[in-house]
């Protein structure tokens, strides 16, 4: 799992962080959930994967409260975890390898490292902040890129078998933000800013 880690020096007024322009939010997934299906068609070993829709938004997952980062100390903010984000897949019927056919197919699809089915992003704890030209009221988060696509699965040289919504968590996206709000922020930044600077 890679993670894009912002450059954590506060100065008074810029602060940066690293994110993407990211879509719309993707629409709801079909009820059916693959854990609670069994897996049938056991003649149906592996398959392909055809791709409809997909799209990708940043998620935060672990945010500071707001703190004052005085100029020229280390401070070690501690995180709190406000969301989880899980890698799973819904789907109308389960079939053979479908699972890590998925995953497999799905990662070429995004060029993303993505977690591994059914395991939740946890890569986070604390970070490290260091302010070297001013004091600076900011808050600091980790979060994840998370892709979402449509999904038609085939067995080899059959008809389409199986359709669903895959969603897994990539890209992990840390880094730290001002208060400011003149300040310019990738989206990811800005959605940390909303939820603890007011």
């Amino acid at each position: 799992m890679k993670t894009q880690t912002a450059t954590v020096f506060l100065a008074a007024g810029l602060l940066s962080a690293c994110s993407a322009p990211v879509p719309p939010q993707t629409p709801t997934a079909p009820s059916a959930s693959a854990s609670a299906v069994q897996a049938i068609d056991a003649d149906c070993p592996s398959g392909t994967v055809e791709w409809g829709k997909v799209s990708s938004r940043p998620v935060i997952v672990a945010i500071s409260e707001k703190y004052r980062a005085p100029a020229g100390n280390f401070m070690r903010i501690p995180l709190k975890t406000v969301a989880e984000v899980r890698t799973s897949f819904t789907a109308d019927r389960v079939v053979g390898r479908m699972a890590p056919d998925l995953l497999r197919s799905f990662s070429r699809k995004t060029g993303d490292e993505l977690g591994a089915m059914e395991t939740a992003y946890t890569d986070f704890d604390t970070v490290d902040e260091f302010s070297p030209n001013g004091e600076v009221t900011g808050v600091s988060y980790e979060g994840v890129r998370v892709y979402t696509g449509d999904f038609t699965y085939r067995c080899a040289g059959g008809s389409p078998v199986a359709h669903g919504r895959l969603s897994a968590w990539g890209t992990g996206l840390r880094g730290s933000v001002s208060c400011n709000p003149k300040l310019k922020q990738p989206l990811s930044a800005a959605l940390a800013r909303r939820m603890r600077c007011g």
